[in-house]
C-alpha cells in the first residue's frame, strides 16, 4: 500500500504495478489519487462521504480507522469495477 498523510486523515492506495502494458491504468491511478485526496471524481463529480460522529467514535473506541466512501455513477472509470478492469486489461 501507498499512503499520504493529508492532515489527520491518510489515504491508502495500492501500488500500481511497474509491468503495466498500457499507461491507460496509470492515467485512472492518478484521478482516483486525485478524487481521494480532493473529494471530488474528476469523472463523475462523486463526492466523499465522511463518517459521521457516532462512526467516528465508534471506531476510535475499537482502536480503527474511520471508513470515508465515495459512490461513484456505475460507467466511472474511476470507481472500484472500473479502475478493477483497467489494472487486470492493462497486465495483459
Amino acid at each position: 500500500m501507498e499512503s499520504w498523510p493529508a492532515g489527520r486523515i491518510a489515504v491508502l492506495m495500492p501500488p500500481v504495478p511497474d509491468h503495466l502494458a498500457s499507461p491507460h491504468p496509470l492515467d485512472l491511478y492518478e484521478k482516483r489519487l486525485r478524487a481521494n485526496l480532493e473529494g471530488v471524481c474528476p469523472e463523475c463529480a462523486a463526492v466523499v462521504q465522511l463518517p459521521n460522529r457516532h462512526e467516528r467514535r465508534r471506531a476510535k473506541a475499537r482502536g480503527e480507522p474511520a471508513n470515508a466512501s465515495m459512490e461513484h455513477e456505475s460507467w466511472c472509470p474511476v470507481g472500484d469495477e472500473g479502475f478493477r478492469q483497467a489494472i487486470i486489461t492493462g497486465m495483459n
